[in-house]
This record gives C-alpha cells, structure tokens and sequence, in this order.
C-alpha cells in the first residue's frame, strides 16, 4: 500500500474514522504550544540581544537553552496526547489493529505496522518520561537564567 493511499474499504471502516480524529483533535492545542514557545523564546533571547552585563548573557543563554527543552517538552506532550487518544482506539477495537495500523501510517509514516501492544507500551513510556525530565531541565534552567539575569541588571 502506498504511503498516501487507503482503499476505500479502510477508509470507511469506524476504526479509520477515530484515528483521523484523534490527530486532528490536537489542533487548538499546537496554536496554544507555538504561542507559549515563542513567548518562552522572545523572554529568553531578549537579553541575548542586548545585554549591559555579562552576567545577561550567560542568563540569556541558560534561558535559551531552557526554552530548546521547552519547546521539546512541548513536541513529547502533544506527542503523549495524541498516544493517549490512539490508544482509546485501538482498545476500542483491539480486533481491528491491522485496519488501526494502515489509518496512523496515512497521517504518521513513520509508524511501524504489526507491533505488539507490550512495544505500545513501552515506547510510550519512553516519551512519557523523556517529557517529565526535559519539562523538569527547562524548569531548572529557566529559574536559574533568569535569577542571573535579575542579579546582573540589580548590579
């Protein structure tokens, strides 16, 4: 089967039906992610560009890194939500994993076909935790950026 091709009997089955909306369910949530990574980036690089202090700009740079795993957080989450939405799927239908196969690799080519649901799991506990540690760094470097960032400019 081609890439970008399902025979109308995929197509038409109930399975399809939900796999197509469970990716396009996370619409308003990549509007919200790209407006809060590019407010992270502009607060982080505003003092990359103009500093008046050294101390700016080693800030400037940690907050930048910080907003790098950010944004990646960002991408594992809405990863995670999808994942999340394609699993009530294909619980719902565990008889229909081949059909459930062919409908993700339409939108994702990626997906590898026929995988058993134990590798479900564990690659989706990878990302899980892959999220908590970069949502837990970008914490740690954004407080530290911007605590030498606020000492630098009270010097």
């Amino acid at each position: 089967m081609a890439k970008q091709e399902l025979d109308k009997a995929v197509m038409e089955h109930n399975v399809s039906g939900k796999v197509v909306s469970a990716f396009l369910s996370i619409t308003p949530q990549l509007l919200v992610v790209s407006l809060v990574g590019y407010a992270t980036a502009i607060t982080g690089f505003n003092f990359f560009f103009n500093p008046s202090v050294p101390m700016d700009i080693i800030g400037a740079c940690i907050m930048g890194l910080g907003s790098v795993f950010g944004m990646w957080t960002m991408f594992l989450s809405v990863h995670l939500f999808v994942e999340g939405k394609l699993f009530d799927v294909l619980y719902a239908n565990p008889q229909d994993a081949k059909t459930f196969d062919d409908a993700v690799q339409f939108f994702w080519s990626a997906h590898r076909k026929d995988r058993s649901l134990q590798s479900r799991w564990e690659g989706t506990r990878k990302i899980y935790f892959q999220a908590i540690v970069c949502c837990l760094l970008q914490w740690g470097l954004t407080l530290v950026g911007f605590a030498l960032t606020a000492a630098a400019i009270q010097h």
